[in-house]
């Protein structure tokens, strides 16, 4: 029998009672999955019938849901993935034998990819009776790809996401509002860490300089972006321009030189660097991986290149402590549990909330002796370029929102602030340390700037 909590059992409710449909705004690892999949059983225990299809953003999670599954005593499910002819005529079989009473319960599980696409939908309408949709992180489903579906005329709409806005994305964030109704229950980050759901963590801004070539480069692509944004009119060649400038001017931060040597510094003052991620920009996961082995500790790369196989026995040596260190980039943001994760280092974030708050999700999840958590997030504050208070300005709106989210639930809230101060008082911008990121957002979306 798995046992709820008693938010759980609040988020259920809040569900059931607005016609199950909604979003459950829930802290990275407070149990989204099981809360959905309970929800979904009071709904077969009550309606006696339902067609269910549940939604994941990586085939990795297939398999971890799949388990989950089994848990609630639901032992077959036909996964939606990879080749169509894996599924195709399985999935036809399966609607037949609902349509005509043969099965009271069917499960689908399968990723966004395959469930966009136009063969799976078309079957969805050939679908009859009860029809039951868990959409785990619902912000993908505002995508381009994803948004033209026929799950709005499913009889219940459950999406789970600690971040269900969708960034710079309003007709996204529009698309997903509309399909589950609205936000039915919220369970924020300071509660589950209140209620030991999550672990206490403590913060620490490490600060990073540009170089003068990065400062340099930095500014030249600002002048570029400049000159597009001010034109009244853009065409397509000139939006698709501005973004990759962008993500050029995105990646000098990512990836600034001076992070590797403080990190490496760092980790040579720690008495025990096991259960420790490092999180770093595209391209560099070698590099760094190769740097950290070479002042003698154990580390792996945990990125897309390692075979979905293998990953399940690197993610049990990381556990054991066989393997101190993870370098990854984005294949640990959702869905991965490592319980046993004790220390965080973010050499590189994007300003996009989803990514940095699933990433400290991660990290929190409570674990046997593991009584806090350790954040070191590497802040670019450029202090020697030409033209320092403009550049710095500009960098420092899109660091420093990560900064207020990490610091306000930290355990040293004002320490970390004490941190920053000197640097942002010279510019007169100790205020950006209390702007969260969707403050931050709105302030950018009115002024016109990216």
């Amino acid at each position: 029998m798995i046992q709820l909590r008693a938010y759980q059992n609040d988020a259920i409710k809040s569900f059931e009672e607005n016609r199950r449909k909604g979003i459950l705004d829930m802290a990275t690892g407070t149990g989204k999955t099981i809360t959905s999949l309970a929800a979904a059983d009071r709904h077969f225990e009550t309606t006696g019938q339902q067609f269910l299809v549940i939604i994941v953003p990586f085939l990795h999670l297939i398999d971890q849901w799949g388990r989950d599954l089994e848990n609630f005593g639901i032992n077959y499910f036909l996964s939606i993935a990879n080749a169509k002819a894996s599924w195709s005529e399985k999935m036809d079989k399966l609607i037949w034998d609902y349509n005509h009473g043969f099965r009271k319960r069917v499960v689908l599980l399968g990723s966004y990819k395959s469930m966009a696409s136009l063969e799976f939908q078309e079957k969805l309408i050939s679908i009859h009776g009860q029809r039951f949709l868990i959409a785990d992180e619902c912000h993908y489903l505002g995508s381009q790809q994803s948004r033209h579906n026929q799950f709005a005329d499913f009889e219940c709409r459950l999406g789970l996401s600690a971040t269900p806005k969708r960034w710079w994305d309003e007709e996204g964030t529009l698309a997903i509002e509309q399909l589950f109704n609205s936000t039915v229950y919220s369970f924020p980050m300071e509660e589950a860490i209140e209620k030991k759901i999550l672990t206490a963590y403590e913060y620490d801004p490490i600060i990073v300089d540009l170089t003068e070539d990065e400062a340099e480069e930095y500014q030249k692509l600002s002048l570029k972006m400049t000159q597009l944004m001010s034109k009244k009119v853009r065409t397509s060649e000139q939006d698709e321009q501005l973004q990759r400038l962008v993500l050029r001017r995105t990646k000098i931060i990512q990836n600034a030189q001076g992070k590797l040597d403080i990190l490496l510094e760092c980790l040579r003052k720690e008495d025990e660097n096991a259960h420790t991620l490092v999180y770093c920009g595209i391209g560099q996961v070698d590099q760094i991986v190769q740097r950290i082995a070479n002042i003698g500790v154990r580390v792996h790369r945990f990125n897309s290149e390692v075979p979905i196989h293998e990953r399940e026995a690197i993610l049990k040596q990381f556990a054991s402590g066989e393997i101190e260190i993870l370098v990854a980039i984005k294949c640990l943001d959702e869905g991965v549990d490592i319980p046993s994760t004790k220390k965080a280092y973010f050499l590189a974030s994007t300003s996009n909330p989803r990514e940095f708050i699933q990433r400290r999700g991660r990290i929190l999840r409570r674990s046997e002796n593991k009584n806090i958590a350790y954040v070191y997030d590497f802040i670019v504050l450029p202090q020697q370029a030409e033209n320092t208070d403009k550049i710095f300005k500009s960098i420092a709106t899109k660091e420093l929102p990560r900064f207020a989210e990490f610091s306000k639930f930290s355990r040293n809230q004002y320490g970390s602030r004490e941190v920053l101060m000197p640097y942002l008082a010279e510019y007169n911008l100790t205020h950006l340390m209390d702007i969260l990121p969707w403050d931050m957002y709105h302030m950018m979306q009115k002024e016109g700037e990216i």
